[in-house]
């Protein structure tokens, strides 16, 4: 039985690090959002926001998990208000009036009615509220801004998710060509695998006629220990699993979101090699699954990184 890898076509798998930035402003307000993601076994979110965006957070929270499925996700957002949205004081004349009045009565009533005692009391009163209220209030966050934010956050997702792509795409072209030497040293597995009986058998005829010299030899004993042996070590079973789980493999890295899978695929791997090894009492054979193991744990290296 022969079998190749096949892809298909480019690979669609996505990584799981990434790196994303926006900038956005308006005449009132520039947003700077910055991610970056790493690998992780679940999707785990860490938000550092201005408290100004405290009540937005749930809302920030759907708008990632709508893009990424697995990683750990860093967002760090700053909020910056222009000079032109300072808050601008509006000043009650009453209350103003009301206020300076009293402080003039009682100046006079004590003998301390001058310019200074007045200057003293006007900016007192100008920090009250009742007197000074804000138009704008730089800590407000108007629906605007709401659109600013998301547009922004969406903006930086939108280069993570590209990022991630990228190197997800260069990760499945790696695992492809991993999963070709690990294809090709099944075969050579393969070939290695139907010669073992004959060998044996070789190997036990040569030392059974060196033993018994001068004795007839049992070729029938001998035929039916050689058969024994040969279904005691038949791998045949264990190849063609093999072979079906790196097609299986190969199929995954058409698809996104399918790191889970290969991490399964690969303990089919193990599984299969090991016993393989186990079984195939053939040095060669025993050489060559140690270096289908290595190829292995190289996949899964790169599989870890995958989303």
């Amino acid at each position: 039985m022969t079998r190749s890898v096949k892809t298909a076509g480019r690979p669609a798998t996505v990584s799981m690090t990434g790196f994303g930035r926006a900038s956005l402003k308006s005449r009132a307000v520039q947003i700077d959002v910055e991610i970056k993601s790493v690998n992780n076994r679940y999707i785990d979110i860490s938000i550092r926001l201005p408290k100004e965006y405290s009540a937005l957070e749930q809302q920030l929270r759907k708008e990632i998990t709508g893009s990424v499925q697995r990683g750990r996700i860093e967002i760090g957002i700053s909020r910056r208000v222009s000079e032109g949205a300072l808050p601008v004081a509006k000043v009650d004349l009453t209350a103003l009036d009301s206020l300076m009045a009293r402080y003039r009565s009682a100046g006079r009533r004590f003998g301390i009615a001058d310019s200074s005692f007045m200057k003293d009391a006007l900016l007192d009163i100008l920090s009250r509220k009742e007197v000074m209220e804000s138009v704008v209030d730089q800590d407000t966050v108007q629906p605007a801004e709401v659109k600013l934010l998301t547009r922004t956050l969406r903006q930086a997702m939108k280069e993570l998710v590209s990022s991630r792509m990228s190197e997800g795409r260069k990760l499945g072209q790696d695992i492809a060509a991993k999963l070709e030497d690990l294809s090709k040293a099944r075969l050579q597995i393969e070939k290695r695998a139907k010669s073992v009986p004959q060998r044996y058998q070789s190997r036990l005829s040569s030392r059974v006629k060196e033993l018994a010299t001068g004795h007839a030899v049992d070729e029938q004993r001998l035929a039916a220990e050689v058969a024994l042996m040969a279904d005691r070590c038949d791998i045949s079973e264990e190849l063609v699993r093999l072979g079906v789980h790196i097609d299986e493999a190969c199929a995954a890295l058409s698809r996104k979101g399918t790191g889970r899978r290969l991490d399964f695929l690969l303990q089919e791997f193990t599984r299969e090699l090991n016993t393989m090894s186990s079984k195939a009492a053939d040095a060669e054979i025993s050489g060559i699954v140690v270096d289908c193991k290595s190829i292995v744990e190289k996949i899964r290296e790169q599989v870890q990184n995958l989303e």
